[in-house]
């Protein structure tokens, strides 16, 4: 995958929105739409590791590591932290700010202005390869069934044969039926000191040898 280079980055100081740790910018799109934006508050650093932990846990192959409701980049923060190549990097957002907020701290990431339903429409247009695993931190409960539905399936479906999707919830379970889309959920961490607290969600396509996963994992 084509890495941008440091170059394309906007100067620092050229524009205030782009400027200290990004919590002025989230909160302001948040009360622009909060529905939209799910949380007031980015992910906090601990939350950011474990889901950057498991992650890399999760990962299936080299491909790309796709972010998806990247915000201003905590938990990308957390995967370069812990030895992620910023070029393996595809962040998809679909607030305009957030992205510039984006393009300005990780130069060399592919940040994309676009809707997650559309992810295989956006890897393809990029020629972005196929993922490695999918990290998510989607205001799932903020949308309709349908709207769910559509993102679980389309990125179980860019996913390679043992990829999985991450995926942090505040809620106690899962906002997803798990055995009606075929896959199957795991809680893989749980980060108290999150504001509000938040459970990580290891998602998978359930395998033809193993459909008794599709109930057994049911959040």
């Amino acid at each position: 995958m084509a890495e941008n280079p440091p170059s394309a980055a906007k100067p620092l100081g050229v524009d205030a929105r782009l400027r200290g740790n990004g919590v002025g910018l989230f909160v302001k799109r948040w009360a622009t739409n909060p529905r939209r934006i799910g949380a007031i508050l980015p992910s906090a650093k601990p939350l950011a590791r474990i889901m950057a932990r498991a992650s890399m846990e999760a990962r299936s192959g080299r491909g790309p590591v796709v972010e998806l409701g990247t915000g201003t980049g905590t938990i990308t923060r957390a995967l370069l932290e812990i030895g992620l190549e910023e070029g393996e990097l595809v962040l998809i957002e679909r607030d305009r700010e957030l992205c510039r907020w984006l393009e300005h701290r990780f130069p060399r990431a592919e940040v994309i202005e676009g809707e997650a339903a559309r992810i295989r429409a956006i890897l393809d247009e990029r020629a972005a390869g196929t993922p490695s695993v999918v990290v998510s931190s989607l205001p799932l409960r903020n949308m309709t069934e349908a709207e769910r539905d559509t993102i679980i399936r389309a990125t179980l479906d860019v996913l390679p044969h043992a990829g999985a999707l991450v995926q942090f919830t505040y809620a106690r379970r899962l906002a997803i039926a798990c055995a009606r889309l075929g896959a199957v959920c795991r809680r893989v961490g749980f980060a108290a000191l999150n504001v509000p607290p938040a459970s990580v969600w290891r998602i998978e396509r359930v395998l033809a040898d193993e459909p008794e996963l599709a109930t057994a994992g049911r959040p």
